[in-house]
């Protein structure tokens, strides 16, 4: 792991999180806790750009990469839903050279 990654790992784990029980229902987070949890799952989207096994930038390009921009978190543009499988048929999603199934 490189030093970046590690400092960004250090990060997310000495930041103060508060992790709510399991009953917590779907869109009671509170303005903090959203922004503070679109935060969290922002910087292991980063983290996960800068692992060398399987990020989708080009391995020379890595050591440049700062993370992705995001707008700002605003709790106004949540949206609560209900995925619905109508089928059992496999997802294949394309990303460049890489597949993921």
């Amino acid at each position: 792991m490189s030093l970046t990654q590690r400092l960004l790992l250090l990060l997310i784990l000495l930041s103060p999180v508060y992790l709510p029980a399991q009953d917590k229902k779907p869109g009671s987070s509170s303005r903090r806790q959203f922004i503070e949890d679109a935060r969290i799952e922002r910087d292991a989207k980063n983290l996960e750009f800068l692992d060398t096994t399987s990020s989708l930038i080009p391995h020379e390009q890595i050591r440049n990469f700062k993370g992705l921009n995001y707008f700002r978190a605003n709790p106004a543009y949540k949206v609560t839903a209900t995925l619905h499988v109508e089928n059992h048929l496999p997802v294949h999603i394309s990303a460049g050279e890489k597949n993921y199934n």
